[in-house]
């Protein structure tokens, strides 16, 4: 079993980088690439554990604490959603948070989003424009 965790692991983190979440902000792109080696630092879920090491609570304080560091306005922003999304290495899991800036004008817009990576140990992948 640990070989084949192993193996897997290997394949998956050939390139260093195991994922990419994209978001679109008024024509720019901006993109989250996890490092492997960022997954392996953050602690495990696995089945035995009722819950993840990391609250969605906390997972979404820690969205909220990056958000001025990515965004120009950052109180422009509301939050969106919430979604555990787990990883292909097994028994490794991210929070994807989503937030959504409020369209200007009276006759309102086109509603943006932006999705934030956090890992299960509090680490924000923070988005980069591309």
């Amino acid at each position: 079993m640990l070989l084949g965790l192993l193996l897997s692991t290997q394949i998956v983190c050939q390139n260093g980088v195991i994922s990419t979440n994209y978001s679109r902000i008024l024509g720019v792109e901006f993109a989250s690439s996890l490092t492997c080696a960022e997954l392996e630092a953050a602690p495990r879920w696995t089945e035995t554990q009722s819950n993840p090491p990391l609250s969605a609570r906390d997972a979404l304080a820690a969205a909220k604490a990056a958000l001025p560091k990515i965004v120009e306005n950052p109180a422009m922003w509301d939050f969106g959603a919430l979604e555990l999304r787990p990883m292909i290495v097994p028994d490794t899991w991210v929070w994807i948070v989503q937030f959504y800036v409020r369209p200007t004008g009276p006759l309102g817009g086109v509603s943006q989003s932006l999705r934030i990576v956090v890992l299960m140990n509090g680490h924000v992948i923070e988005p980069v424009r591309r």
